[in-house]
């Protein structure tokens, strides 16, 4: 499987190289060079995977040869064991013709979660045999010009979920990032590092 630019110029690229590129040389955004077509057959066969299996079979179509099916589950049934729902996403009836797609049941209870956990583990895999270690930040709620603007008993509710009875700040994730920037985190790869004052425990 090999992406190019939307923009369309560059050479095309394989699942590893854009996974290290981001966006592409030009400014545009890598897509396949096609969509694989799944019969009827392989569709129903998926109908009942779980999340994590479901998500394994549809990585491996786009990833090529970067992961062996092994890894691609090592790294798929990590990156989602922090979820706090089995399903990871459920689908909520509220009525007929009527659902709703719940997408907060990740670790930092946003959508991003879905994509940035596999993220972190797949560059950990791929950079390992580099000996280059990656890891991720996710800050809770930190003091900033944003949090000062939330509604005063907004905030006593989400204070009321944190241990650590504060808001974080700006310092608590640099002192993270320094951190795992040193020598004495040479052994730590692919996580990602909650700096939230506990508010999960809360």
């Amino acid at each position: 499987m090999l992406y190019h630019s939307t923009r369309g110029s560059g050479q095309p690229k394989n699942f590893s190289e854009v996974l290290h590129s981001g966006l592409a040389g030009d400014g545009g955004l890598f897509v396949p060079d096609l969509i694989p077509k799944l019969n009827k057959e392989t569709l129903k066969q998926w109908k009942n995977l779980s999340y994590e299996k479901l998500a394994v079979e549809i990585i491996s179509l786009f990833s090529g040869d970067c992961f062996t099916k092994s890894e691609l589950t090592e790294i798929v049934y990590e990156s989602y064991s922090g979820f706090h729902h089995k399903l990871k996403s459920p689908l909520i009836k509220l009525e007929d013709n009527h659902y709703f797609l719940e997408l907060f049941h990740g670790p930092t209870l946003a959508f991003k979660d879905f994509a940035m956990q596999v993220i972190a583990k797949m560059f950990a895999m791929t950079l390992r045999k580099k000996n280059i270690n990656i890891n991720c930040v996710s800050p809770g709620f930190i003091e900033t010009q944003m949090t000062d603007k939330i509604d005063p008993k907004f905030k006593e509710l989400i204070l009321a979920k944190i241990p650590s009875n504060r808001l974080g700040e700006p310092a608590d994730i640099a002192n993270v990032a320094a951190f795992l920037s040193s020598e004495m985190s040479n052994y730590i790869t692919g996580e990602t590092i909650h700096v939230n004052g506990g508010m999960y425990l809360g």
